[in-house]
């Protein structure tokens, strides 16, 4: 008679639900960080389906945190910290990637209540005072990949020109391609870091 305890180690994989669990990924550049965070959560076919166009979806819960200024196209991100979606466009498409800063989502109506007039002018206003847009909509394009089962993001960091052969030390920004896969939904934007030179060091002389 077969123990069913040695059994168990080939039934579990089976029977134990796929690990939904919070994931990050870094971008690394000259100045600075950039940083993705999200949930893996699984993909639902239906649900993508009929998500109503114009209406955005949350990614896995994402958040893209910008540590150094960023240029997508002819769009430029500013240092912040910012909830990622993506948008479903008036045609069906999902064309874009949409970022909306932190500072906007406690302006959002609570439970029927909506915030004070007097809180939401000086969000704006700080917002505008350092270049952030209340929405900011990166063109995203599609890219081939086999079906995934769970939401991922991954990064392709090309590196940054350094000032000569066999330096670490930037002479221009880094560029890098960050992707989604979630289903049959694959989407990517090219950013390119903008790139600030250090101020001179001052000689420690005078």
């Amino acid at each position: 008679m077969i123990n069913p305890l040695t059994l168990l180690p080939f039934f579990v994989p089976f029977l134990m639900p796929h690990p939904h669990v919070p994931k990050a990924i870094a971008m690394q550049g000259a100045g600075g960080t950039t940083k993705v965070t999200w949930f893996t959560v699984p993909y639902n076919a239906e649900q993508v389906k009929t998500l109503p166009n114009g209406r955005t979806w949350h990614m896995g819960f994402a958040s893209l945190e910008v540590g150094m200024p960023l240029q997508c196209g002819e769009v430029t991100i500013p240092v912040g910290k910012y909830k990622l979606d993506v948008l479903r466009a008036d045609s069906g498409e999902f064309t874009e990637l949409q970022l909306t800063p932190t500072e906007m989502l406690a302006l959002r109506p609570r439970r029927g209540q909506q915030p004070d007039p007097a809180k939401v002018e000086a969000v704006k206003k700080d917002l505008a005072a350092r270049g952030i847009p209340e929405l900011i909509h990166l063109p995203a394009k599609s890219y081939d990949d086999p079906a995934a089962e769970h939401l991922e993001f991954m990064v392709l960091n090309r590196g940054f020109e350094a000032v000569q052969r066999g330096s670490s030390e930037p002479k221009g920004g880094a560029s890098f391609t960050l992707m989604a896969t979630f289903g049959d939904l694959h989407r990517k934007v090219d950013l390119v870091e903008v790139f600030v030179p250090p101020a001179p060091a001052k000689d420690a002389g005078k």
